[in-house]
């Protein structure tokens, strides 16, 4: 459940945690605290996979200002580390295919409670191409076995926006206890009642994706579970769907994910795959690299008096 932060309501309070955090944060690794980042930041460890750096613009009505935030120092950082401490972390279980009438007689028991779920398919109706399953074929399987128990309501992204939308909305109003979905809901959802989400044929999905479809639930006060269901297994997808059972830190998978993919291009458009440099390697000579930023840097701090009067930055390597 979301716990409040807020500092005491007396006139000095205020301005009294705001110096605390970023104090707090320098001291872990230099960074620049806003009220803005220190949103972004709780948004960034509790929901999404963070990227190794981020850029943000203080909004209106404060200071603007451009903020670095390294993935590091927020996590060294005192004021972030015990954030949630008080919050319920959601459960994590990989299952194969041969359990999930378990995983459906869970979900019965939390509907029972008055809660919701969602169940996630990575097709939109039945393919010759596949036997994943899909939105369409699973929605009424489950709608026929939940009959008298739960609504079972379906979502994907061939629906015209305002259907999607009242589909929505009837979720949130929980006329619908059961949402059957393709990945349509990987952001920008916000139910605080629903606390079960059902992956099928997890390992389908990337772990980017998958840690966001997480993040659907969890978002309540009450225990939330999350359950990916494997269909087709391989040593690859297993190890992926294990760093996601014994993790809920995005900051973690994304390093996961970093190693297993690959960065990709830095100027292209390929997303994954390993870079190639003809010296050094960003995994095993991260030490080397990251010395040979420091020497930059604390070069470049000084005006190279070779270069004019105006003392034009440079560096001697």
């Amino acid at each position: 459940g979301t716990k409040s932060n807020d500092p005491p309501a007396t006139p000095d309070a205020p301005h009294a945690a705001r110096v605390a955090m970023r104090e707090s944060a320098r001291a872990a690794g230099n960074v620049t605290v806003t009220p803005a980042v220190f949103a972004a930041a709780r948004a960034m460890t509790a929901m999404v996979t963070a990227a190794p750096s981020m850029f943000m613009v203080a909004p209106k009505g404060m200071d603007t200002e451009y903020i670095s935030l390294s993935m590091a120092s927020l996590r060294q950082s005192s004021m972030f580390t015990g954030i949630f401490a008080a919050e319920l972390l959601v459960k994590n279980a990989v299952i194969p295919r041969k359990d999930r009438p378990k995983a459906l007689l869970h979900i019965r028991k939390e509907i029972e409670k008055g809660h919701q779920a969602y169940i996630i398919c990575p097709l939109v109706e039945e393919s010759e191409l596949s036997d994943e399953e899909n939105v369409t074929d699973y929605s009424e399987k489950l709608a026929e076995s939940f009959r008298g128990i739960a609504t079972v309501g379906s979502l994907h992204g061939r629906m015209k926006e305002k259907e999607k939308q009242e589909i929505m909305d009837r979720f949130l109003r929980k006329e619908i206890d059961i949402l059957v979905s393709t990945t349509v809901v990987e952001v920008g959802v916000d139910v605080p009642n629903a606390t079960v989400m059902m992956v099928e044929n997890a390992e389908r999905f990337g772990l980017a994706t998958l840690h966001q479809l997480r993040g659907r639930v969890g978002r309540g006060a009450d225990q939330s579970y999350c359950i990916f269901v494997q269909g087709k297994r391989s040593e690859t997808a297993s190890e992926r769907l294990e760093i996601l059972k014994r993790s809920n830190d995005g900051f973690e998978i994304a390093a996961a994910d970093l190693r297993m993919r690959g960065p990709g291009e830095l100027f292209g458009e390929l997303q994954s795959g390993e870079l190639t440099f003809r010296l050094g390697d960003i995994y095993n000579d991260y030490g080397i690299l990251k010395d040979a930023k420091a020497l930059l840097d604390a070069r470049t701090s000084q005006p190279d008096p070779g270069e004019g009067p105006a003392g034009r930055r440079g560096v001697i390597l």
